[in-house]
């Protein structure tokens, strides 16, 4: 696949140059299959594989892109591509300065987090691994649902200014399984991330689980008052909070636009707890990594967050041309995020220290959103085994809450941070395949944090 994918390239860039055309390219091949679970049977099994070609001709301050979904063979059709990406171009808006785009330096081929037994897994390993992993854990009401998604992602840029042709590739999984009572309706989940079969351990997911459903089983929820709560968030709840902070916060185009909760006054400034760390790191195999971005700039550690003080923005070149910035190599389908770990000794829920004041444990979040970009204030719910830890650290259940609060309160103080850490995926199955996970502390305990509903169910 590698060497095709390379070859095809290089024969595309030479064509494009006889036609006197400047073009850039991203050729993105991917191969994906997905079991679905409900109501503890196989819903859906499905699999695919498929061919994207980018295209974007570059005629001075003019640009037309032209995108295909096709395969491999068709090469006729790529190379039509980049006609009608320049005749877009042509005739196109100028926009107000000068784009960058330069010659690609060669680099090796980022392939080492590829791996094939992953990627062949068949739907009977699969369901061995679900299998394992819920155990006798199901019931006549206890029902289970999920999935587990497989697949790899080929890719390889280029431009017309130089012979060079960079080629990335990973493999990924994503497990997510869901036990549901039918008639209490609650639900409690775990999920687990990996970029080899190796990582694969289903029982971790069933000690996860059974955890879980022994509290749900044998405890009556109750309504919780709104109000200020310490909160302890799993990984998965964490992993979700920054990348929506990466989102409205970290972007240096957005800052520029007047459309990110941070600003150039926070730069250099102590704006969160000393124990908060952020980084964008694509050393870290567990995320997923490009050791290059679209434009062909290596990537290397890029950190956000030091100790709780913001140290610099991230810019795309689209925006680092428009405002007369530096690109920084985030030209990427998604980032490595890494969160610095801490001292407390927590690997799992039967780990979380004494608490002083009433805390409420979050183990997921729920439909996330934006309620004030520009002040950082966000919104979600809990889901999937929310928890309460009263004083004497006996644990009940909530009916689910909702938490509604900005960023800079959200992380100005940190109570603790435990020391294990553990990879989250965080893909999505929207638009091409796009492999993404945050490398972060299994637990994190946050103080006054506001939750503004509460429910009566579930």
């Amino acid at each position: 696949m590698k060497a095709k994918i390379k070859k095809l390239l290089a024969e595309l860039n030479n064509f494009a140059r006889g036609k006197n055309i400047t073009a850039e390219y991203l050729l993105h091949a991917e191969k994906s299959n997905l079991i679905r679970l409900a109501n503890s049977a196989v819903s859906l099994n499905t699999s695919e594989e498929l061919v994207k070609l980018i295209v974007t001709s570059r005629r001075g301050r003019r640009a037309g892109t032209y995108s295909i979904t096709t395969d491999l063979s068709a090469i006729d059709r790529m190379k039509s591509a980049i006609v009608s990406a320049d005749e877009i171009a042509q005739s196109a808006d100028e926009v107000n300065y000068d784009v960058t785009l330069t010659p690609m330096t060669q680099l090796p081929d980022d392939d080492v987090n590829f791996d094939d037994a992953l990627v062949g897994m068949n739907s009977s390993e699969k369901l061995d691994f679900i299998n394992k992993a819920v155990g006798t854990l199901e019931t006549d009401k206890i029902k289970l649902s999920g999935i587990f998604s497989t697949g790899a992602v080929w890719e390889a840029v280029a431009n017309t200014l130089s012979e060079s042709v960079l080629f990335h590739s990973v493999s990924d999984g994503q497990i997510s399984l869901e036990l549901t009572h039918s008639e209490l309706k609650w639900e409690i989940a775990a999920t687990q991330s990996a970029i080899s079969k190796s990582d694969l351990n289903p029982e971790k997911i069933q000690s996860q689980l059974s955890t879980l459903l022994n509290i749900y089983q044998n405890t009556s929820p109750e309504i919780i008052k709104t109000g200020k709560y310490d909160i302890i968030l799993s990984g998965e709840a964490l992993a979700e909070l920054i990348g929506m902070m990466e989102y409205i916060g970290f972007s240096g185009g957005l800052f520029k636009r007047k459309m990110s909760c941070l600003r150039d006054e926070h730069l250099g400034k102590k704006i969160f707890d000393d124990k908060l760390t952020i980084v964008d790191d694509p050393a870290v195999r567990e995320t997923f990594p490009s050791v290059f971005d679209y434009n062909g700039n290596q990537r290397s550690k890029f950190t956000f967050v030091e100790n709780g003080v913001f140290k610099q923005f991230m810019w795309d070149r689209d925006s680092a041309d428009e405002f007369n910035e530096k690109e920084t190599g985030h030209d990427v389908s998604g980032l490595s995020t890494v969160i610095s770990s801490g001292n407390e000794l927590v690997s799992s829920i039967n780990d979380i220290p004494e608490n002083k004041e009433l805390t409420l444990f979050i183990p997921h979040l729920h439909y996330m959103n934006i309620v004030n970009m520009t002040e950082g204030i966000i919104t979600a719910c809990s889901r999937f085994g929310a928890l309460i830890f009263d004083k004497e650290n006996k644990i009940r259940v909530p009916f689910n809450f909702r938490l509604t609060d900005n960023f800079f309160n959200i992380f100005n103080d940190i109570e603790w941070i435990s020391n294990e850490t553990v990879a989250v995926n965080t893909s999505n199955s929207y638009g091409m395949r796009s492999p993404a996970a945050a490398f972060v502390p299994k637990f994190i305990k946050l103080k006054n944090i506001s939750i503004t509903h509460v429910n009566k169910s579930f």
